[in-house]
Order: C-alpha cells, then sequence, then structure tokens
C-alpha cells in the first residue's frame, strides 16, 4: 500500500478478524502489503475465478483500493471444531498443540502461541485462559465436504439477514 493508503487502511497494523459467521479477515505484512483472506468456495484452486467472491469483498470492505492488484492468492482447509473454539491439546508431556482456529487463525494465532509457549515454559494448566482437551474424532468426517458446503450456505444466509 502506499504510505497515504497505509494512513488510512490499518494505520495501527491491526489485525482484524469479522465476527460475521463466514467471516473476513485482514492484516499488513512486512512489506505494508493489505492481506485479505475470506471464504471463497469449497475446492482448493489456484484459478483466479475461484477467488471472485473474497475480491468482491475485498473491493466492498475497501472501495479506496479501486481495483487492487493481488500479487498472492492460497486456498486450502480450514481447522474447524464441534464446538467453534480453538483447541489446545497436550499431546505428549510437555508437547502441546494448538488447533481449530475456525477460520479465525490470523487473529488467534499469535494469542494461541503466546499460550503455548508459557504452558512449555511451565506455566500451569489451571491458569491457563484456555483448558487443554483431549483430541476427539469428528463425527461422520467423511461427509465432511457436504456438510460444510450446506452450512457455509445457511451461514451466508443467516448473514445477510441477521448480521
Amino acid at each position: 500500500l502506499t504510505q497515504n493508503l497505509r494512513q488510512v487502511i490499518l494505520p495501527g497494523r491491526q489485525g482484524v478478524s469479522e465476527t460475521r459467521r463466514v467471516l473476513n479477515w485482514f492484516s499488513m505484512d512486512g512489506k505494508c502489503r493489505l492481506v485479505f483472506g475470506g471464504r471463497a468456495n469449497q475446492q482448493e484452486t489456484d484459478a483466479p475465478a475461484g477467488y471472485g467472491p473474497v475480491l468482491a469483498r475485498l473491493k466492498a470492505t475497501f472501495p479506496i483500493l479501486g481495483e487492487p492488484r493481488v500479487q498472492f492468492r492460497w486456498a486450502g482447509y480450514v481447522a474447524l471444531t464441534t464446538d467453534h473454539v480453538p483447541h489446545l491439546h497436550e499431546l505428549a508431556p510437555n508437547l502441546y498443540a494448538g488447533l481449530g482456529y475456525n477460520g479465525r487463525g490470523v487473529a488467534m494465532s499469535s494469542m494461541m502461541g503466546k499460550l503455548l509457549a508459557e504452558r512449555v515454559a511451565g506455566a500451569r494448566e489451571e491458569d491457563a485462559p484456555l483448558p487443554t482437551t483431549p483430541k476427539q474424532r469428528i463425527p461422520l468426517h467423511g461427509w465432511r465436504a457436504t456438510g460444510i458446503s450446506l452450512a457455509i450456505g445457511w451461514k451466508r444466509l443467516q448473514d445477510r439477514f441477521n448480521p
């Protein structure tokens, strides 16, 4: 972003994650590029057309950008949890994993990293803001793609009529 745009868009270099059910997130990288993400479609793709929904939301969120120049695109799976909150697991003594940001990883992963570092350094479990939980299998995981497609459609409808 130009210096003028940096004064308007995230002047404090904040990381942002919306509260919508189907959310967008954005932040600024070390080279002052705007990093913007959100749900595009249900398939991993490198085709620029597959990112149309995200590009449309970028333009609507930041109309000041005009026609943004996109340098990089990424598609991949999002770690979802059945209760919609991140999980902290102890895989073995003093070996921890933080996961399940449910699409809010940009905003949450820094805090989880701090929590993981504190636990490895000896912080007590009862003092942590997030409890250590056992790993659990997700019921009907084979139907994941179909279920997520239906859920995303429902959540988009909810966002439209009940923001």
